[in-house]
């Protein structure tokens, strides 16, 4: 494989960044639940998705139009020093308030913005056609490991060491007592692992194997040429919004809807919900190694409408259970389902999204995606369906949702015909 140095360096600061950005994400929510502010944070999520509504397509713009290594290392570098000034700050003052806490979870969910379309136009750069299959699930693996290792030291740090640990939902005694960091701590930790992965991404050498115009003018003009090419590719267009459903849904329940519900609905602590992670980045893992071998002789479209349905019912066993076991299983479950999905999507779009409008074609795909956020955040406010026990109404919502997609779906299906045949 060409650029194999390269892509193991970018592949590993991925890594490294995304274990520490991950606990952090994991804390912030838990932070926030048990100081009973979940309507300040589902404000703050709320507003750093409008934020994202202006700034996701500028990025995608930032994306094509600039060197990817340049990018990334400016991503880190910003990121990294935003983090380490209220990781600093919190450690002079011995705490955080709910302010600058939450300006962690914006500062790393506009992070993901960009560098998630930066990672996969840089792949797609240096990776040959023939491996895009292949990488689409490597980044899958590795990005669900970091959330595995986040989840498990996300667990040891929120609740500490008093005598056992509890690793995929097994207490496992140590005999030894470690104190639960503060939150102020856990952002240290995140802004050391930025200045890694600035590092190892510097040393980054490679081959472009595609060719790419670079294009001139406005950023509206350029923007405007990324939805023409899908607006030209209407199937492109619709696989592509709709296949991200089953992201929004478990972005939503990931990030704000789980804290809640083990919580009040579980009633459990800080252990289940960091081993819920666990537990995702697991299932994540499965379907990273084996969706592609499950569903080579199926039809992609397929396999995406199973998962979605797939989807559907791990949510209807949320709302039904009280067993932690089988809420790790239904965990499991979305990790599958979203990974599954996801390796598809990034295979069909490496293979068919021209590099040089790769950034803008994901961009429109993203906003799309951050208005339904905005649009579920807001109903969540209004109705106040999101604390404590209704928080399964909020799933419920959910449902209908990814009902709705799998009826798109359905309805264009026979349009699919010749685009979404055997690409993964």
């Amino acid at each position: 494989m060409k650029n194999l140095s390269a892509l193991i360096l970018l592949l590993t600061a991925n890594i490294v960044s995304g274990v520490a950005q991950g606990i952090s994400m994991i804390a912030i929510p838990w932070y926030f639940n048990l100081e009973g502010k979940m309507s300040w944070f589902a404000l703050i999520f709320l507003l750093t998705n409008v934020v994202s509504l202006f700034w996701v397509p500028y990025s995608g713009i930032l994306v094509d139009k600039y060197d990817r290594k340049k990018v990334f290392l400016a991503i880190l570098t910003v990121s990294g020093v935003l983090v380490t000034a209220v990781a600093a700050y919190g450690q002079w003052q011995d705490g955080l308030g709910l302010f600058l806490v939450g300006s962690v979870f914006t500062i790393t969910f506009l992070n993901y913005n960009i560098h998630f379309p930066t990672l996969y136009a840089f792949l797609q750069e240096i990776t040959e056609k023939k491996h895009y299959g292949k990488i689409s699930s490597i980044i899958e693996v590795q990005g669900q490991f970091a959330t595995i290792v986040a989840g498990a030291v996300g667990a040891l740090l929120l609740e500490g060491i008093d005598g056992e640990l509890v690793i995929f939902g097994l207490r496992i005694d140590v005999g030894w007592t470690v104190a639960a960091w503060g939150i102020e701590d856990i952002f240290t930790l995140d802004a050391a692992t930025y200045m890694v992965a600035i590092l190892l991404v510097a040393s980054i050498r490679y081959l472009p194997l595609t060719v790419r115009k670079v294009e001139i003018g406005s950023l509206m003009s350029r923007f405007a040429k990324g939805w023409s090419y899908l607006k030209a590719h209407r199937n492109i267009l619709v696989f592509g919004i709709a296949s991200y459903s089953v992201f929004l849904t478990v972005l939503l329940s990931g990030f704000y809807l789980l804290a809640p519900y083990v919580y009040h609905h579980l009633d459990q602590g800080a252990d289940v919900y960091s081993n819920m992670d666990m537990f995702y980045g697991l299932g994540a893992i499965m379907a990273g190694f084996f969706v592609r071998t499950l569903f080579a002789e199926r039809r992609l479209i397929n396999c995406v409408i199973f998962l979605t349905v797939l989807m559907v019912l791990s949510f209807l066993g949320m709302i039904f259970t009280y067993s932690v076991p089988l809420f790790f299983v239904l965990a499991a479950t979305h990790g599958i389902c979203n990974a599954g999905v996801r390796v598809m999507r990034v295979a069909y779009l490496f293979k068919y999204v021209p590099n040089e409008v790769y950034g803008r074609a994901a961009s429109i795909f993203a906003l799309t995606n951050i208005s339904g956020r905005i649009i579920f955040l807001g109903l969540f406010m209004i109705l106040g369906i999101a604390d404590g026990e209704n928080v399964i109404y909020a799933m419920a919502m959910m449902i209908g949702f990814l009902v709705l997609t799998i009826l798109v779906f359905l309805y264009y299906y026979p349009h699919f015909h010749k685009d979404l045949v055997k690409e993964i």
